[in-house]
């Protein structure tokens, strides 16, 4: 199996999941054995390119400190993700204009898509706002590991409309904190860590929910990982990208024009370096490649591959597997 930088660029930041042969090979472990065993295959031989469910995902990494003998696997996971990384996030941003109601929104889309069974909510006590997940504590799923990933969780959701640089003011956990907490502080190096909590969630000033959320802007590193996830999702038009970044279609066009690009140039650009990245370094076939950066045939894909590298994709592949 290839090391945790190789699958990550294969792969691209389709779901968080594929940062954890990453994390596991820095924990001096193998990835396979330790991915078997929880039931998942990194072989990339079935269905290299198919995302992991988010939801399945986050039953996964619940179990995954007793098997490697740490604590905060999905924190640390989390730990290493944009906001830009997780599904949802920048639709929900287009629709509010306060941070309150991006907030009332992700508590919302984070009970029905994220983590059903546990329901997160949101509380203003007057100068502190609450943000929190209620679930029966005999829920073999929100086991300390797990509640500490969703709180993480909550905390990157909650930077979609913050700022990268936003943390709260204080990390509540359930669990006694009889652990290490060296990820939590990664996590939120400026909050305070409050164990035994009658809650599982976060606390800021509640002055920010009345915060009204800017106007965004283009940043092409964001756009090339936003178009990424339209991609997988078997999306990509100006049209679907503008809506996902908050921008008219003509806003979008004429923001990349100011960059002497066109959406179509990027779009063409994108596609043949993903396509580069995964011949040379994943073992899925050509027509999973092609499927998975949303060409709607598979020679269209080839011919477009010959076009921009002077190369067919098997020819491309063949060459380097030989350096």
């Amino acid at each position: 199996m290839g090391s945790g930088a190789t699958l990550r660029e294969a792969t691209g930041p389709t779901t968080p999941l594929l940062w954890l042969p990453s994390l596991i090979l820095e924990m001096g472990e193998d990835p396979q054995p330790v991915c078997r065993s929880v039931g998942l295959d990194f072989s990339f031989r079935k269905d290299p390119l198919k995302p992991f469910p988010f939801t399945d995902y986050a039953q996964v990494i619940a179990g995954l400190d007793d098997r490697l003998g740490t604590v905060g696997v999905g924190v640390e996971v989390v730990n290493r993700l944009r906001v830009t990384d997780l599904p949802r996030v920048f639709p929900l941003v287009a629709m509010s204009e306060t941070v309150g109601e991006y907030l009332h929104r992700m508590c919302r889309a984070m009970t029905t898509k994220i983590t059903p069974g546990a329901e997160t909510r949101m509380r203003n006590y007057g100068t502190r706002c609450l943000l929190y997940m209620e679930s029966s504590r005999s829920d073999p799923a929100m086991r300390t590991s797990f509640a500490e990933y969703l709180v993480v969780i909550l905390r990157c959701l909650a930077r979609g409309a913050l700022g990268p640089a936003w943390n709260p003011e204080r990390l509540l956990f359930h669990h006694s904190g009889q652990r290490p907490t060296s990820h939590l502080r990664r996590s939120a190096p400026r909050a305070e860590l409050v164990f035994s909590s009658d809650y599982d969630g976060l606390e800021f000033p509640a002055a920010l929910l009345d915060e009204p959320i800017p106007p965004p802007t283009l940043n092409l590193d964001r756009l090339r990982r936003t178009l990424h996830l339209e991609l997988v999702r078997g999306r990509g038009s100006v049209e679907q990208m503008a809506r996902s970044l908050g921008l008219s279609k003509r806003s979008l066009q004429r923001r990349l024009a100011e960059r002497g690009l066109t959406y179509r140039r990027f779009l063409l650009d994108l596609r043949m370096e993903l396509a580069s990245r995964l011949l040379g370094c994943s073992r899925g076939s050509i027509g999973s490649i092609s499927t998975h950066l949303s060409y709607g045939y598979h020679s269209d894909f080839t011919r477009a591959f010959r076009a921009h590298h002077g190369v067919t994709p098997v020819e491309y592949r063949r060459s380097t597997a030989k350096t």
